[in-house]
């Protein structure tokens, strides 16, 4: 089920997000870059998004939530899967209902993400393209782009 995310959520998302960055960040950062990223979260951001209805996806399993995903601003936030529920196209329809409340509330053409560096072949399979082509550091996402408006 998919569901709008609520205050009570929020703690559960946070856990959700450090389950899914341990289990696969360490495979591609450093662990220097890896503790950048477990605290780069931005709680204030989420509590926002919940307030405006934009983390309105969370998937639930059985009772247990096992994803999330989100828009804030022009952007894709939060998505997140559970290790043990990776790869069910749990998280493709989670952006797909991201994107959809996205283009309905905004009426915008395009929609952009900060892609880690395992998830930017998820992203491309979505649609999604590199927006910039500076060289980037460390635990620096990559910075994409989807327009709407052309078919894939």
């Amino acid at each position: 089920m998919i569901r709008v995310a609520e205050a009570s959520d929020i703690e559960v998302v946070e856990a959700l997000r450090y389950a899914a960055l341990s289990a696969s960040a360490p495979s591609v950062y450093s662990p220097r870059e890896v503790i950048e990223l477990l605290d780069g979260l931005d709680v204030a951001e989420l509590r926002a998004m919940v307030t405006d209805r934009q983390l309105f996806v969370v998937a639930e399993t059985d009772g247990l939530i096992v994803g999330s995903a989100g828009w804030r601003g022009t952007h894709l936030r939060h998505v997140y899967i559970a290790p043990d529920s990776q790869r069910a196209g749990l998280g493709t329809r989670l952006v797909t209902r991201a994107e959809s409340d996205f283009r309905n509330r905004t009426s915008a053409a395009e929609i952009h993400v900060a892609s880690v560096i395992y998830a930017r072949g998820f992203y491309e399979k979505l649609g999604y393209e590199l927006a910039t082509t500076r060289e980037r550091t460390g635990s620096e996402p990559f910075w994409m782009k989807k327009r709407f408006d052309v078919a894939r």
